[in-house]
């Protein structure tokens, strides 16, 4: 048999027995946290260089629900940007030691950066379908205009479900590493005060051998709001507070001691602040900052000063 031969037969066992690395990470947000509210959905999602693309991906959380309510075909109920380098890789046998083995060789990085946005498709009871269409691109392999990708969201029984056809290049099947983000804006209703369990699910575009998929389980907090002023500078603030209800109360610029007049006092104490022998309170350091410049120094004395001598 000829030496050729040998080698080919070994190229097909070594890809018969090719792991590739798939190990991508998703970060899950809701922005408010608070209970029984709607909340901005964020997914970020990024993978590390040499990876296998990822296919499609999905996210099942326990609890909430999607509202789409008001939803019509052609809104946008969503945003997000990709960037990647996209390179090519091409799959080579010849390792540096010139042997055969399996690698992929990529060409030259040029970082892609597209914006896109997420437009409602169709809405079919407890199902909303959505396409994915760039809005800019510095690369015209990504044109701008609708894309293949696409999101469906979906209200189960108990919880709900996002899931994701993704946009990447298919440069072998092989990422050099890339980070997407997508925010879906409004649509979660958040359930009670308490944890809220997200179980995403990655499908990969070449399976490793056995085939597994990547799981990843995250836990996010929802909680009770408490309303009030949230600002540690005025003067009726609460600590306890999440939620401002712009109820926050403010003094007088240059009030040290809250007596709602200024004096010789308050100069003494803007002094020490400057000097350091006074550790302010977060009310004292806005009431000594009487120029409003974000710090406290020798030209808020001078101001205040001013303000005092000035019938």
């Amino acid at each position: 048999m000829k030496k050729t031969t040998w080698i080919g037969i070994a190229v097909l066992i070594s890809l018969a027995f090719t792991q590739y690395s798939f190990n991508p990470n998703i970060d899950i947000t809701l922005n408010p946290n608070y209970e029984l509210t709607p909340s901005d959905f964020d997914i970020v999602v990024s993978q590390n260089q040499n990876e296998t693309d990822i296919l499609q991906f999905s996210v099942v959380l326990d609890e909430g629900h999607w509202d789409f309510t008001g939803l019509q075909p052609g809104m946008v109920a969503g945003s997000g940007t990709a960037n990647f380098s996209d390179g090519l890789c091409d799959e080579s046998f010849a390792n540096e030691e010139g042997g055969y083995g399996p690698a992929y060789v990529c060409g030259p990085s040029n970082d892609t950066e597209l914006q896109i946005v997420v437009v409602v498709d169709q809405l079919a009871g407890s199902e909303a379908y959505f396409f994915v269409s760039i809005i800019s691109s510095n690369n015209p392999e990504y044109p701008v205009g609708v894309s293949p990708a696409g999101v469906i969201l979906t209200n189960l029984e108990t919880g709900c479900e996002v899931d994701v056809a993704y946009l990447q290049p298919d440069s072998g099947n092989i990422t050099q590493g890339f980070v997407s983000t997508m925010e879906l804006q409004g649509l979660f209703i958040n359930p009670a005060a308490g944890d809220l369990m997200a179980t995403s699910t990655f499908v990969p575009e070449v399976y490793s051998d056995p085939p597994e998929d990547f799981s990843d389980v995250d836990i996010l907090s929802i909680i009770a709001p408490v309303f009030g002023c949230t600002d540690p500078a005025a003067l009726n603030y609460e600590p306890g507070a999440n939620v401002d209800n712009g109820s926050c109360e403010y003094g007088i610029l240059g009030d040290m001691d809250q007596n709602n007049s200024l004096d010789v006092l308050d100069i003494v104490s803007v002094v020490g602040i400057v000097l350091g022998n006074i550790t302010p309170t977060e009310y004292q350091l806005w009431a000594a900052d009487i120029n409003q410049d974000g710090s406290v120094n020798v030209l808020d004395i001078v101001e205040l000063v001013s303000i005092i001598l000035t019938p």
